[in-house]
């Protein structure tokens, strides 16, 4: 309201100024006229030449001036009045263009999809691969349990209990037997972003027994967190040339090369489909192909992602190995499991991880949590006894633990060891807290 009053009588000040100096413009040129020619041109416009000039007539040749002036004053007000509200449409025209695009941003930006979780969730998946070689039957079956631990922006850090279990089966057998030495174990940290699960966590233990060239287009903690497209109706893809090897380390595809070998192409699509509400289909085909050699090995699934829940529902697939006549195939079932489900593969992990190698074992699934309340933060001024036990909180993991203070270094740095996985840090000594009473 200031900022258009202020402009108002800007206006008005102009309108005045202008004002004046026409008046003064037109005096002027009135009386250079009357100077210049005053007894013929003048003389002439009020009755001819070498009359006697009467005043009222000047007067009224002055009116007449200034009223001509005015008028030409109005149209140019009238001309700059139509300019400026074509200027004022322009620009509210951009500023609803601009706003549209900006709401089309934004309702791109809530269509986007992606995994989502929150800290401390806690998920589980039922997991089933069976195919059959002559006459024994297989199966790889697993209940993988994801503990999200801590988050940062996009990227969550979680604890993953997935044992995996090969099972056999001969012609004649009523059961399945179980093979424990084959056992394999997924990486026990994984990095969870938005599209996919991310570099870096924890090894995996074991071998899994996989059919010929299957782990070169999809493997077990793929199947549970499969890669997403960019869009909830987009697809990614693309097809190459590619080269199929056999060395001391097994089967290897060399995608985009072309040389000795199984010549060939490779391919690989992700397709996501909305199929209203939360619900996104997901298909996924990947796989190599050499016609000339009559031989293919492709992966293709289906799967619902959940938006509003962030995660995969469920997913149904096939692995196919075509070779000399012959004909393979994995069916492959993935699950997510909700009540009496959740809580089976919860008691589960928790008997796996009595199991589990010690090389698949975090440490920092070994340290003693807390849920305590905190009376202060140490300093370095105010440390405690050597023997004290302390809480930690660690940020990567979102969690507070309890430890043992050992003492102070000569850096300044305190020496802590954690309860239960007895693990040695060097903190600073705020980041040690004073215990209250301990919870649990």
């Amino acid at each position: 309201m200031k900022r258009h009053a202020e402009t108002s009588r800007k206006l008005c000040i102009r309108r005045v100024s202008l004002s004046v100096c026409m008046a003064i413009v037109l005096t002027l040129t009135i009386n250079v006229r009357v100077q210049a020619d005053l007894p013929g041109q003048l003389g002439k416009g009020l009755g001819g030449a070498g009359k006697k000039l009467d005043r009222n007539a000047i007067r009224a040749e002055i009116e007449k001036a200034r009223r001509e002036m005015e008028q030409k004053h109005r149209e140019m007000e009238k001309s700059r009045s139509k300019k400026s509200s074509r200027s004022t449409r322009k620009r509210s025209t951009r500023s609803r263009s601009t706003r549209k695009r900006s709401s089309s941003g934004r309702s791109t930006a809530r269509s986007a999809f992606g995994y989502r979780v929150a800290t401390g969730q806690k998920f589980a998946y039922s997991v089933q691969l069976a195919w059959k070689v002559g006459g024994v039957e297989k199966r790889i079956v697993g209940q993988p349990l994801y503990q999200v631990r801590y988050r940062n922006g996009k990227k969550s850090t979680m604890l993953v209990v997935g044992r995996f279990r090969h099972l056999r089966k001969k012609s004649g057998e009523e059961n399945f037997r179980h093979l424990a030495r084959q056992d394999y174990w997924l990486e026990s940290v994984q990095n969870l972003e938005s599209k996919n699960l991310g570099a870096g966590g924890h090894q995996a233990v074991g071998e899994v027994d996989l059919p010929y060239l299957m782990d070169e287009f999809v493997t077990l903690r793929q199947l549970v967190i499969p890669h997403l497209p960019y869009a909830e109706d987009g697809k990614e893809g693309k097809t190459e040339n590619a080269v199929l090897t056999h060395s001391a380390d097994g089967p290897t595809i060399w995608r985009g090369f072309t040389g000795s070998g199984s010549q060939g192409k490779s391919f690989s699509s992700v397709t996501a489909k909305p199929l209203g509400g939360s619900s996104v289909q997901l298909d996924t085909r990947r796989g190599f192909e050499n016609k000339a050699d009559n031989f293919s090995a492709v992966y293709a699934s289906s799967g619902i992602f959940d938006k509003s829940r962030g995660l995969m529902e469920r997913l149904r697939g096939t692995y196919t190995v075509v070779e000399g006549g012959q004909k393979l195939t994995v069916s492959i079932h993935v699950q997510r499991l909700y009540g009496e489900g959740l809580a089976k593969a919860k008691t589960t992990a928790q008997q796996n991880m009595q199991e589990m190698p010690s090389a698949a074992l975090p440490v920092e699934a070994m340290r003693k949590p807390l849920a305590s309340t905190y009376r202060e933060s140490y300093s370095a001024d105010r440390l405690p006894r050597q023997g004290t036990a302390v809480g930690y909180y660690d940020e990567s993991m979102n969690q507070h633990f309890r430890a043992i203070y050992l003492g102070r270094r000569s850096d300044g740095e305190a020496k802590i060891q954690f309860s239960g996985s007895r693990e040695i840090r060097y903190v600073r000594p705020s980041k040690m807290k004073q215990l209250g009473t301990e919870k649990s």
